[in-house]
């Protein structure tokens, strides 16, 4: 088996590339305080934590799924589609758009 084969297909502005890792963070969050001459601590629960998603990615020349042609238009490609101003669309190889 080809180690792009272990690979999930996921794209950034329209460029595709392989996914080898994902994760994503989530819960509340919490301001602990503590006051002088007391043992222990006040937790204040905050709300929830926005969501953060972590992607390992990978470009691959000449794989047809991931784009095809050579790794350094491919690169370009994504340094261009980082670069752009305003939000992205990124399809998640799990939760999609």
């Amino acid at each position: 088996m080809a180690f792009s084969d272990t690979l999930q297909q996921a794209s950034f502005r329209g460029i595709p590339f392989g996914v080898e890792v994902e994760s994503t963070t989530v819960g509340q969050r919490v301001a602990a305080h503590e006051y002088p001459y007391r043992d222990g601590e006040w937790d204040e629960p905050l709300g929830k934590r926005a969501p953060e998603f972590r992607i390992q990615g990978f470009l691959l020349g000449g794989d047809v799924r991931y784009g095809g042609g050579d790794l350094q238009s491919q690169r370009w490609a994504m340094e261009a589609a980082a670069q752009q101003a305003g939000t992205g669309t990124l399809v998640h190889p799990a939760k999609g758009r």
